[in-house]
């Protein structure tokens, strides 16, 4: 059978289905052999898990999982990868430098209405992380940071979801497409912490790509939008300054979060508008059903992995946040 060149919406279930459950299955046989190692050497598995290489290992959880359901994907569903990701290294100059400076407008006028919303979240007694995992004391660990929390996640991550599931929702319009993988991109990262300004960032990143039509884009975005909070905070340890994470509240913090927020978006929107069009643009209309027909799948049925996924998501994300408040 002749391998689809585009994703469906079909596409677009299996793929959050999975990245919902795989990091996690990964991630209970990752335990599994860290307990098993440590029943043989005698080392607990708090000792364990507390180490820093050990923790950094873990790192590769996520980028595994996700590079597992993008290949199974492809594989089941007979996909050309490439073409139905729109994964084109032609890149435009100019595109590249506007997507950077999206990427500094997200960090740098959003970040601050996220601490104001963290905080809020905060006042209810809900206790979360915001740390980064592992150290980030010298160039070796701003190295590594940036190699398993920017480099690997923006190709990963991007693949899935502006990939795969971006590509396969517009079959239910390109609103649905911008907006509904944005909220499983939060929906993946779990948390009631990592909610808003994934959901931002998602956006942001969907319309990028309804732009130009290329995932190398929102490739860069993500990338660099992580590369700056890594450096960021690698400022601050070296200097032995603390993060302002801490949002402290004043009628003039708050108005001037939500302001430059709103100006943000404003900035971001502008940048969006510069971007270059993409080549040989192609609406799902324009797909021709031959092309659609070589799914596996009868169209007729309903989207269950979908679903599955949204509902186990849901699940996780109220774990934590019960977590968040036991803790």
């Amino acid at each position: 059978m002749e391998k689809r060149s585009i994703y469906n919406k079909y596409d677009a279930g299996t793929g959050f289905f999975g990245a919902i459950l795989m990091p996690q299955i990964i991630a209970l046989v990752f335990v599994m052999i860290l307990m098993f190692v440590g029943s043989l050497s005698g080392i607990s598995y708090q000792a364990m898990i507390e180490n820093n290489y050990v923790m950094m290992i873990s790192l590769l959880i996520s980028p595994i999982a996700f590079f597992c359901v993008f290949a199974l994907t492809n594989k089941i569903h007979r996909v050309n990868w490439k073409k139905a990701c729109n994964l084109n290294f032609k890149v435009n100059i100019v595109n590249v430098l506007v997507s950077i400076c999206i990427s500094a407008c997200c960090v740098f006028g959003v970040m601050q209405f996220v601490n104001l919303f963290d905080a809020i979240v905060e006042l209810t007694g809900f206790k979360g992380s915001y740390s980064l995992p592992i150290p980030l004391s010298n160039a070796g660990w701003l190295i590594a940071n940036l190699i398993f929390l920017a480099v690997l996640p923006s190709i990963f991550e991007e693949l899935v979801f502006r990939g795969i599931i971006f590509n396969g929702l517009k079959q239910y319009g390109k609103n649905i497409a911008i907006f509904g993988s944005a909220l499983l991109f939060a929906l993946m990262h779990g948390g009631i912490e990592q909610t808003v300004y994934p959901i931002i960032v998602g956006i942001v990143l969907g319309l990028v790509m309804s732009k130009t039509n290329n995932i190398i884009y929102p490739m860069i975005i993500h990338f660099c939008n992580n590369a700056i909070v890594v450096v960021i905070n690698y400022i601050y340890t070296v200097s032995n300054v603390q993060s302002q994470t801490q949002f402290t509240f004043s009628v003039y913090s708050v108005l001037f979060a939500i302001m430059l927020a709103i100006l943000a978006v404003l900035v971001i929107w502008l940048l969006i508008k510069l971007l270059m069009k993409k080549e040989n643009r192609i609406s799902i209309e324009q797909i021709e059903v031959s092309d659609v027909n070589k799914s596996n799948y009868n169209f007729n049925k309903s989207n269950i992995l979908l679903w599955y996924g949204i509902a186990i998501g849901i699940l996780f994300w109220i774990v934590d946040l019960i977590s968040g408040f036991v803790a």
